[in-house]
């Protein structure tokens, strides 16, 4: 192995290679779990029960993934309480599985509605 010349470009880019590479791992080390509790509030939400309701009534659905084994855990989408959701996930059935992409809204006595169901 050859001795390496460190000239200060080369100190200025392991350098910075060096503080990237540790900069990732902290913002992995940040973001991750918040993302596992974002993903949690919605698996624990009221829209999520109310849509994962109303496709397990879906019969076009149900007729092209077979009956309903279980739903995905990896939701996206948005969800503001006490007013509307954006929720996308998987819905795996006897057939196969199909990803949906569900909205809803909240009426007037606060009760979470279906506006639209897409897959």
């Amino acid at each position: 192995m050859e001795n390496i010349k460190w000239t200060p470009r080369k100190v200025f880019v392991y350098g910075f290679s060096s503080l990237g590479v540790l900069m990732f791992i902290l913002w992995l080390s940040l973001f991750l779990p918040l993302s596992k509790e974002i993903n949690t509030q919605f698996l624990k939400s009221e829209a999520f029960r109310v849509a994962k309701e109303y496709i397990q009534a879906d019969s076009v659905l149900i007729e092209k993934i077979g009956r309903i084994e279980e739903f995905g855990t990896r939701i996206g989408g948005s969800l503001n309480p006490n007013s509307n959701a954006n929720l996308s996930f998987k819905v795996y059935g006897e057939k196969g599985s199909e990803r949906v992409r569900c909205r809803l809204e909240v009426n007037e006595e606060g009760v979470w509605l279906v506006e639209s169901l897409e897959y």
